[in-house]
């Protein structure tokens, strides 16, 4: 299993119970799954094995991230992992949102994992000149000139804080929210600085 499906789902289980709920009382829920995920590079290990004349198929699928924590809870929600590239965790909040707004779930649980498991993503950035020169993080900052890559992997559990139903039904126990979500709006990610970089009034859009 690719460790970022397993940590991802490891996580999710971990966030679910500090919501206060207990994950088999989800069990056949419209509870929603939405991940971010950029990097899949798990399944070069079993080509470089292959290589090496010891055959195995391992596999880097995206979709798998979040249909697995679906599969393994039992849910019956939406479930999608989104590559936005750096903005795919937030992308995945913003349509968690969307779908609790829309309907399309009562809960949802939004994310996103990357992880550096092979030395071909580093290979690849560096050839590509995408490193920060001088090792400093400016995420969608008007000075950054390049990318710091790190580990992320981070999820929560969304609900309507005014939504008392939903509250009985998944006989939570209120704990207290740990952020509040007011507005969210997305931009087109390419229109022409290429196909790595934001629209460029796009940094400064809340």
């Amino acid at each position: 299993m690719d460790p970022q499906d397993r940590l991802f789902l490891e996580t999710t289980h971990a966030c679910i119970e500090d919501a206060g709920i207990a994950p088999e009382s989800l069990q056949r829920c419209k509870v929603g799954v939405y991940a971010g995920s950029m990097y899949g590079d798990y399944q070069l290990f079993g080509v470089e094995e292959t290589l090496r004349g010891n055959p195995m198929a391992l596999f880097s699928f995206h979709a798998s991230v979040s249909n697995r924590v679906s599969h393994a809870l039992d849910l019956t929600g939406p479930s999608m992992t989104l590559d936005t590239i750096c903005s795919s965790s937030l992308t995945a909040l913003h349509l968690a949102c969307r779908a609790i707004e829309g309907g399309e779930c009562t809960l949802a649980i939004a994310g996103g994992v990357n992880l550096t498991l092979h030395q071909n993503k580093y290979l690849m950035l560096s050839q590509g000149r995408f490193l920060s020169t001088d090792g400093r993080c400016r995420s969608f900052g008007a000075i950054s000139v390049a990318v710091h890559s790190a580990m992320v992997l981070r999820d929560g559990v969304l609900a309507r804080l005014s939504d008392d139903d939903l509250l009985a039904a998944f006989d939570v126990k209120a704990k207290g929210s740990l952020a509040l979500v007011r507005a969210l709006r997305s931009h087109p990610l390419v229109i022409d600085w290429g196909c790595w970089g934001p629209w460029p009034p796009a940094p400064n859009t809340p």
